[in-house]
């Protein structure tokens, strides 16, 4: 579909993952190999980590608890704190914050950090690949109806109190076709004196299999399908003040 352009788009942050497995013998330490490589650009350079705990119960009493600490990855930050990507040894992850500009120069520099990430890795099998979209959307008070504004809303009960404070959806689905899941949420973030925020969170992931072909032309439909449900979301009204 063909969607309109956005001068000021709703996106807080939007990012793409691709999930793997890795040799068992692959160092984490060897992401700082490549290091010097991102200064320039992306001179903040933090650690990951991991917490394992393990509760042993006998007799319906805990009879010990254990707990570690393991290191996965670093993440490195571009130095006007609007990028970062993740190098993990469960994966790799592009994350584009605000000021977002477009899929395409997302995707192109993600493709280039994934390159440098499988040349420090060796043998990697992708399990899963997926894009994530965080929208605040923000919508003038008071809102008489919810259906105005939005697809799917929340509604309350007769008897209920008549003000909503606070509310929650979670829409998880399949394309049986393509076996792209779509994970959505829907909520309110916060209230002004003069609009409410929602946060509409889109999340549309695949799980992968060896003869599923290049990953990017499936990061296409996965935009695709991104774009479909954030259309089918919102309704025109709600967009004006993106544009």
């Amino acid at each position: 579909m063909k969607t309109p352009y956005f001068k000021n788009p709703p996106i807080v942050e939007a990012l793409v993952d691709i999930k793997v497995e890795l040799d068992k013998q692959f160092v984490v330490s060897n992401f700082l190999n490549i290091k010097d490589s991102f200064k320039k650009d992306y001179p903040d350079i933090q650690e990951i980590w991991r917490h394992h705990a393990q509760i042993n119960v006998k007799n319906q009493n805990v009879s010990e608890t254990q707990n570690s600490d393991e290191q996965i990855g670093f993440f490195y930050k571009s130095k006007d704190k609007d990028k970062l990507f993740q190098f993990r040894v469960d994966g790799f992850t592009f994350n584009q914050l605000r000021p977002y500009s477009s899929w395409e120069k997302m995707i192109n520099e993600a493709k280039e950090k994934w390159e440098i990430y499988k040349s420090v890795c060796g043998f990697v099998k992708i399990v899963r690949v997926a894009v994530r979209y965080i929208n605040h959307i923000p919508v003038q008070i008071p809102i008489s109806n919810y259906d105005k504004y939005f697809y799917f809303y929340p509604i309350l009960p007769s008897g209920f109190p008549p003000v909503l404070n606070n509310f929650l959806i979670n829409l998880n689905s399949v394309d049986p076709n393509s076996q792209i899941i779509s994970n959505v949420i829907l909520t309110l973030d916060k209230k002004t004196p003069s609009r409410e925020v929602f946060i509409l969170d889109i999340d549309v992931f695949k799980n992968i299999k060896p003869d599923d072909g290049d990953i990017w032309l499936i990061f296409q439909k996965l935009h695709e399908q991104k774009n479909n449900i954030f259309f089918h979301t919102i309704k025109k009204r709600t967009m004006e003040v993106f544009k």
